[in-house]
């Protein structure tokens, strides 16, 4: 197995790539974490409540995997437009 380090053939883009976006997303996530767990331990105890024990992992898990579809059926790229008819100039179509 001979694996060769080398940057992406468009590494101007590469922050299109799903992969990237859910990438930084997990470590934004990561990074806020202590911050996530001092706002949950805040709370009152009576929000707690509301939402069961078992429920908290299965929330997160579908979460996660809500993100990755979205991520995976989404696109950062810019729409291409056809010259002249596609922004109403007439005479840049008879051109």
């Amino acid at each position: 197995m001979n694996l060769k380090l080398r940057l992406v053939d468009d590494a101007a883009k590469v922050h299109t790539y799903s992969s990237t976006i859910i990438a930084a997303s997990l470590g934004a996530v990561s990074a806020a974490s202590p911050f996530i767990e001092a706002a949950w331990t805040g709370m009152p105890d009576e929000v707690k409540s509301l939402l069961p024990d078992s429920w908290r992992l299965a929330i997160a898990i579908t979460v996660g995997c809500l993100a990755i579809i979205a991520a995976r059926y989404t696109t950062t790229a810019p729409k291409t437009t056809t010259s002249g008819a596609a922004d109403g100039n007439a005479n840049a179509a008879a051109e």
